[in-house]
Formats: C-alpha cells, sequence, structure tokens
C-alpha cells in the first residue's frame, strides 16, 4: 500500500512513509538543500560566503567497505585531495547535505592529507548519510571542500569536540525576514555557563544591522521559505555557511527576534 500526501512546499502530491515524523517534503524539494543548488547562485553574486569548490561524484558507496581501493575510490580521493591543496589546509568537508558536525573531528575537519585520513572522514560522512532517517539515503552525490573560517571559539563540545562558535539563523520567507535568533538553543549542551551562554547568543546592534542587511539581500534571490545560517569569523566578519529550506530547518521555540 502506498501513501500520499501533498508536499508542504510545492504542493504536490508524492509518495511518503507514514513512520516517519515530518515526511512532508518531496524529494525535488529536498534537493533545493543541497549545496549544489544554492552556493553557485551566491558565489556568481559574490556574496560573503566561504570559498567552496563542489564536486560531483556517481561513486557506489560500497565501494568504500572494501579491503583494497578501487580506482573509483582512487579518483575520487584524489578529486578531494586537489581540492584541499587548491583550498588549503585546515579545510572544511561536507557533502551537498550535511557535514556531521557533531562530530567533528572525525567528519568535516580536515587537517591533512593522508590517504587513510581522507578515507576514515569520507566514511563518516556516507555513513551518517545512510543512518539520518530510517528508510532512505541522504544524496551523496555532491562533496564541497570548503575554506575553513577562524572563528573565537567558545567551548568545545559534542562527541568530536566540535568548537563552539557565534552563528545566527535567519528565516525568510517571501522576500522577507520573519525571524533569527542564535543559531545554538540552550539545551543543545548539557552544562554551560550563563555568562558565556549569553555572550554566544547576543548580537550587538551592528552586527544585527549587517546580518539583517544581509539576509534581506538572500530573501530577494530565493524564493519561498528559507533558513540562512550566518558564522561570525574571528575578526568580526560575517558570512553565509549554509543554506535549507525553511520546512526542513529546526526553529527553536521562539526566544529570538521577530521581523516585521
Amino acid at each position: 500500500m502506498t501513501h500520499q500526501r501533498k508536499c508542504k512546499r510545492c504542493g504536490n502530491k508524492f509518495h511518503y512513509n507514514p513512520i516517519i515524523v515530518g515526511d512532508d517534503v518531496c524529494d525535488t524539494c529536498e534537493r533545493m538543500n543541497c549545496i549544489s543548488f544554492w552556493y553557485p547562485k551566491l558565489y556568481r553574486l559574490n556574496f560573503p560566503t566561504p570559498e567552496t569548490i563542489i564536486i560531483h561524484t556517481n561513486l557506489h558507496w560500497e565501494e568504500l567497505e572494501r579491503k583494497e581501493i578501487t580506482k573509483n575510490v582512487d579518483n575520487f580521493l584524489y578529486e578531494i585531495t586537489q581540492a584541499i591543496i587548491k583550498i588549503g589546509i585546515p579545510a572544511f568537508l561536507r557533502t551537498g547535505h550535511t557535514s556531521n558536525k557533531h562530530d567533528w573531528k572525525n567528519s568535516c575537519f580536515i587537517n591533512n592529507i593522508d590517504k587513510k585520513y581522507l578515507l576514515s572522514h569520507i566514511k563518516n560522512l556516507v555513513e551518517f548519510s545512510s543512518v539520518a532517517t530510517i528508510d532512505r539515503f541522504m544524496p551523496c552525490d555532491f562533496w564541497a571542500v570548503r575554506k575553513f573560517i577562524k572563528t573565537k571559539s567558545y567551548f568545545t563540545a559534542f562527541f568530536g569536540d566540535m568548537p563552539i562558535t557565534k552563528e545566527r539563523r535567519y528565516f525568510i520567507n517571501n522576500g522577507k525576514i520573519q525571524c533569527h535568533h542564535s543559531y545554538w538553543p540552550k539545551e543543545a549542551f548539557e552544562k554551560i555557563d550563563k555568562k558565556v551562554f549569553k555572550e554566544l547568543s547576543e548580537l550587538s546592534k551592528s552586527d544585527e544591522m549587517v546580518l539583517n542587511d544581509m539576509a534581506s539581500y538572500v530573501a530577494k534571490i530565493f524564493t519561498g521559505y528559507w533558513s540562512c545560517d550566518f558564522l561570525q569569523a574571528e575578526n568580526g566578519e560575517w558570512c553565509l555557511t549554509d543554506l535549507a529550506i525553511g520546512e526542513r530547518s529546526y526553529h527553536q521555540k521562539h526566544n529570538g527576534t521577530k521581523s516585521d
């Protein structure tokens, strides 16, 4: 028996899995989350976002589990290695859809180009993509090597010792800013000093003005409902690191700033 419903974003009918909570966006709309969809547009407009090299592959990921590296895997590793050399070390590695950043030192953070090291990070991302949802494989046909942005780290967290930095999530809808709040909700951390969390979460007036301008610009480029994630570099400048359809983005119980 097949189950159909209307996509929450485009309104077209699609087959969904009734045992998955929130399976309400069709595969076509899901594809807009891929970095290969939104990054090229921002790059052509010279919008502040980390330098990125996107790689496409038709690799069958089962080949990663073989004892000997196949020619296909070797070719893919070569492309990734060359991109890292061009971008510079350290670098940030992700698929088109995820970086599994909570496992930071074992997934997205790249600080050398040893084959075994790179292969373990790639496997980490593929394995995470395979279990992200219970009935489908998150696409791994696009990969991105990105420039690592130096930031002020407030502390490290999660099982991969991820550095926690100042980030801001904006929601835009139909050309306007809907709201914005700190990327990190307090409940994301087991224990956190109140003073540190306040410093991490609050924006200065000047930063808010800059981010409002940036988010408003993005809202005029991409139609519909989106989340925009911004990261503050060590020098105080902001860049957009991720974009995703709003229907698939985590939205805190609102304690942020609403916009008219």
